[in-house]
């Protein structure tokens, strides 16, 4: 393999790495015991959540993005939920993500962002679900 070939190789073995880095799946937690899942729907897609321990309890935070199907409708939040080590829900808190509705744009991939803070930890073996719910905060029923 020549020096040109092999250099375009590296190349191309390091941009394809970074594009699964920056695929956009939710992120591991940075708190040890829980894990995370996310469920999309209705033109928005969850990807990113972090969750981290703050002097005023646990938060949780990420960013979601548009997707096909996205008619720019503010009628939309995200529930955050916990599920105990026994797969129960423990609590469901229901979140806005700002800016909202989620602006487009055509030169790269817009995103809102999202937070709360939770006063109790959830307990060691539970699992935080950001869930989007296609409904406004003021008509969900939690």
């Amino acid at each position: 393999m020549n020096t040109i070939s092999a250099r375009k190789f590296s190349i191309g073995s390091i941009l394809l790495a970074l594009l699964f880095l920056a695929d956009g799946c939710a992120t591991p937690p940075t708190r040890p015991g829980l894990s995370t899942t996310v469920k999309s729907r209705s033109g928005v897609r969850v990807t990113s959540v972090r969750v981290s321990d703050t002097s005023k309890g646990v938060q949780i935070s990420g960013t979601v993005s548009s997707t096909f199907g996205y008619y720019q409708s503010p009628r939309r939040h995200l529930d955050i939920e916990v599920l105990g080590p026994d797969g129960r829900l423990s609590s469901r808190t229901p979140v806005r993500f700002f800016p909202n509705p989620i602006r487009h744009s055509r030169f790269g991939h817009p995103h809102s962002s999202f937070a709360i803070t939770l006063p109790e930890p959830p307990p060691v073996g539970s699992t935080v679900r950001v869930a989007v719910h296609a409904t406004s905060i003021a008509d969900c029923r939690t």
